[in-house]
């Protein structure tokens, strides 16, 4: 009997060989194949996350042109991204040639309704070319922004007393 046992095992293994394409046992096969192939498949794309805003922007209007001895308003905006409770500081910093007649130089701002805050600068211009300066800053723990601009008054262009014509130059009747 003890031949038979050993004949049957002989039969089985051949037949265990022949069933596995190459030629091994079919677990060694098996684990072979969870080996080069990947089970979760590729990883999934990078989530988007968008590029940080500003939390607030500062922009400056007032007029183009401003005669010496003249006054004019300048109106600063200040649009924030998000309404919310952090103090903005505003700060107006007129130069030489420039006066502060109407508006606050210095004010903290606390507003956590709108998201644009307006505020109209009063000023006496002896210097068009002159400009006034507007800081706005907030910050809180761990964040912190600042935006400073500048306001200009533009003289008018003089007239050019000649102008260019196709034969040549004409002067202007004074």
């Amino acid at each position: 009997m003890k031949t038979t046992h050993i004949l049957a095992i002989l039969v089985a293994a051949a037949l265990a060989a022949c069933a596995s394409p190459s030629g091994a046992p079919p677990a060694a096969e098996k684990e072979a194949e969870t080996q080069s192939t990947p089970i979760y498949g590729p990883p999934p794309p990078a989530p988007k996350v968008e590029a940080p805003r500003a939390p607030f922007l500062l922009h400056l209007e007032g007029p183009q042109a401003v005669m010496a001895g003249g006054e004019a308003d300048v109106v600063a905006r200040i649009v924030r991204s998000v309404p919310n409770a952090v103090p903005i500081d505003l700060v107006v910093k007129p130069k030489d040639g420039i006066s502060l007649l109407k508006g606050s130089a210095e004010e903290r701002i606390v507003d956590d309704h709108s998201q644009e805050i307006v505020r109209t600068f009063h000023l006496r211009v002896d210097d068009p070319g002159a400009e006034i300066e507007v800081t706005a800053s907030m910050g809180g723990e761990g964040f912190g922004a600042t935006s400073t601009k500048r306001f200009r008054f533009l003289r008018e262009a003089p007239k050019p007393r000649t102008s260019p014509r196709p034969g040549g130059v004409v002067e202007r009747a004074r």
